[in-house]
């Protein structure tokens, strides 16, 4: 099945730390004209861009494409272990030489242990906001109510189930083959992250107290991949 076929813009939800760069490098670089291809910087930079030129686009961008453009869509993303993501995902804005690239929070990580981290609120739960969608990652942020916090999870499997074609990061060769089935792209046999978090320890090498903390910090995100571990095979 070839999904250009039904005349719809693929959008990538690229969520840090969860694969993103290595299938946009080693799979739809490979399997899809560059011309084709356009990686957003926001959804001004979408709105204002000739949707007839592109018919894929990525980005660290939440779900919310579709409420600007007549285009159909079709959103697919890769979901990551919660708590293998946070701890990659701090270690990989201290591990970057900052004459090369400073990423904008790498003083705030810096001064701050892994825990004290992901006590803010801000980076807690990132792969359900993203699902659930722009105004839901946003308003996220800024209160905090266990109804909320409901909404948010209950809106992100919705979408998830109803809108998105996922892969796995703990699958990676079931997802290519997922991606390859439904959209014809090429299947690498090379499955070496491609810019993989080096200096980092490991889940299982974190201290009681740590390890908590994540846990209670990305509990939306620990069942949103459960529930998108179970229902995987569905696709």
């Amino acid at each position: 099945m070839n999904i250009f076929n039904d005349n719809k813009l693929i959008v990538f939800t690229h969520i840090p730390k969860t694969a993103g760069t290595f299938l946009l490098n080693k799979v739809i670089a490979h399997s899809l004209p560059s011309e084709c291809c356009l990686r957003c910087a926001g959804f001004k930079s979408f709105i204002f861009t000739n949707k007839y030129k592109y018919y894929f686009f990525s980005g660290h961008i939440p779900y919310g494409f579709h409420h600007f453009t007549n285009k159909p869509i079709q959103y697919i993303t890769f979901l990551r272990d919660p708590l293998e993501r946070a701890v990659s995902y701090y270690y990989s804005i201290k591990e970057v030489d900052i004459n090369m690239y400073k990423h904008p929070f790498r003083d705030y990580v810096d001064s701050l242990t892994l825990k004290q981290f992901y006590e803010n609120r801000r980076f807690q739960n990132i792969q359900t906001r993203f699902i659930a969608g722009y105004f839901s990652e946003k308003l996220y942020s800024i209160r905090h109510t266990k109804s909320l916090d409901d909404f948010i999870l209950k809106k992100a499997k919705s979408h998830l189930i109803n809108h998105y074609i996922w892969g796995i990061v703990e699958k990676l060769p079931e997802s290519l083959e997922l991606f390859h089935k439904r959209f014809d792209w090429k299947q690498t046999v090379d499955t070496v992250a491609y810019r993989k978090t080096k200096d980092r320890p490991k889940v299982s090498d974190l201290d009681g107290e740590t390890l908590q903390t994540l846990r209670r910090t990305h509990m939306l995100d620990l069942h949103l991949y459960d529930f998108a571990l179970h229902r995987f095979d569905d696709q």
